[in-house]
C-alpha cells in the first residue's frame, strides 16, 4: 500500500482494537514485540484491517498457518 508511517488515532486504539496502546500497536506493526499475539488481537486486527481494505475480515491473512491433514 506504499505506508511508511501508520499513526492510529485514539478512536482505532481505544474503540476498533480493544484499547491497544500506541506502544503495542507499533510493536506489532514492526514485528518487534517481545510476546505474542493473542487471539483476541487477531481478530481486532483482521475486523479493522478488512474494513480499511474493503474486504471480509475473514479473508485477510495476519498468520501463516500449518496445514492440517
Amino acid at each position: 500500500m506504499g505506508i511508511k508511517t501508520m499513526v492510529p488515532t485514539d478512536e482505532l486504539l481505544t474503540n476498533k482494537l480493544g484499547g491497544m496502546t500506541m506502544i503495542r500497536f507499533n510493536q506489532l506493526l514492526n514485528n518487534s514485540s517481545k510476546t505474542e499475539l493473542s487471539v483476541a488481537e487477531v481478530g481486532r486486527l483482521k475486523r479493522w484491517l478488512g474494513g480499511v481494505l474493503n474486504q471480509d475480515p475473514n479473508t485477510v491473512k495476519l498468520l501463516e498457518e500449518e496445514a492440517t491433514v
